[in-house]
């Protein structure tokens, strides 16, 4: 947020917040925060006093105006949403427990794989179901090895560098089709394996998906002439897709399912953790849990809504659309 900021007035030549560029910023605090690596935490810490965009001075100087959405579009069940919302702010009534103890599932994660979307706190575990679903498959599998060229960090893969694939096996697209024929996310089945494509059948067609490149870019800004150039510095090439029995609850984000099996392991860690994994399914009868939900799963960075904070200011040309009740760290009953 502070580089968008510093580019916009140096870029602009303008000294107002970003650059006097009117900003619309839309988000939900309540969900995952940002994922910083242990290397620059303490330097975004010591710096701004934390990760959060609205500890940017460039956010702060910008006197946002807070706009709330209201309308649901993933679910329509009302006591579901009420659970949601309960989840969201940390305080669900009684009553609400006792509807999600409904849900529990004497299914193991592997077993609930063959029917749910397993989503799990641990890469691990979605590596094990994936891994364990794949295998008892029959027929032989097929490598697909990523092209790499340049700086492209493994961390930052899209997929898996060496993808193992089976006729039969489901999979999530990763990238939204061009063509509009499927989206991030979607699921499908494996229907055939080419030299260097795959055929995969969503929502009743078969497709035939063949690789795709995603780029890393170095921007420069030329003074002379005041113009930016972009150079690609690394890529990465691999069929879009990635085996979906199980997926971590950060890579779910996002995502619409209509079954969600939710594997604790061993417990949520992360702030909105609990409320990204419930919220991804459609309705209740979709969801299954692998134990009861605690308290401690239901886990509130309360920094995360100091930015609600700033009063909003009449005339300015900014504005945050987001949802932002007031947190209450409870679990009622």
């Amino acid at each position: 947020m502070q580089a968008i900021d510093n580019s916009l007035r140096l870029n602009r030549g303008n000294r107002q917040p970003f650059g006097g560029v009117r900003m619309i910023l839309s988000g939900d605090l309540h969900q995952l925060p940002p994922v910083v690596g242990s290397d620059v935490e303490h330097i975004l810490e010591d710096t701004y006093g934390g990760a959060w965009f609205f500890k940017a001075p460039g956010f702060q100087a910008g006197q946002f105006r807070l706009a709330a959405l209201k309308r649901i579009f993933r679910q329509e069940d009302e006591a579901f949403i009420r659970i949601l919302n309960g989840l969201r702010n940390a305080r669900l009534s009684e009553a609400d427990q006792e509807v999600l103890r409904t849900r529990v599932s004497p299914r193991s994660p592997a077993e609930a794989s063959q029917t749910h979307v397993v989503l799990t706190p641990n890469n691990a575990a979605a590596w094990r179901i994936n891994q364990m679903r794949l295998a008892e498959l029959e027929g032989p599998a097929r490598n697909y090895t990523a092209s790499l060229e340049g700086n492209f960090e493994p961390k930052a893969f899209p997929t898996e560098e060496v993808l193992e694939l089976k006729q039969g096996a489901r999979v999530m697209m990763i990238r939204n089709d061009p063509s509009g024929r499927w989206v991030n996310g979607s699921l499908g089945v494996v229907q055939g394996l080419g030299e260097n494509d795959a055929y995969v059948r969503i929502a009743g067609e078969t497709h035939r998906v063949s690789q795709q490149a995603w780029e890393k870019f170095r921007y420069e800004f030329d003074a002379g002439s005041k113009s930016v150039s972009r150079s690609v510095v690394g890529s990465f090439k691999q069929l879009p897709l990635r085996l979906a029995y199980a997926t971590t609850i950060h890579k779910s984000q996002g995502m619409t399912l209509d079954k969600v099996y939710i594997d604790f392991d061993r417990g949520m860690f992360a702030h909105g953790q609990a409320y990204v994994a419930f919220s991804r399914c459609r309705s209740l009868e979709g969801l299954e849990l692998s134990r009861d939900l605690r308290p401690r799963d239901v886990i509130i960075d309360r920094s995360a809504f100091d930015f609600g904070k700033l009063e909003p200011v009449s005339d300015s040309e900014h504005f945050l659309l987001a949802d932002m009740p007031k947190p209450e760290l409870e679990l009622k009953g």
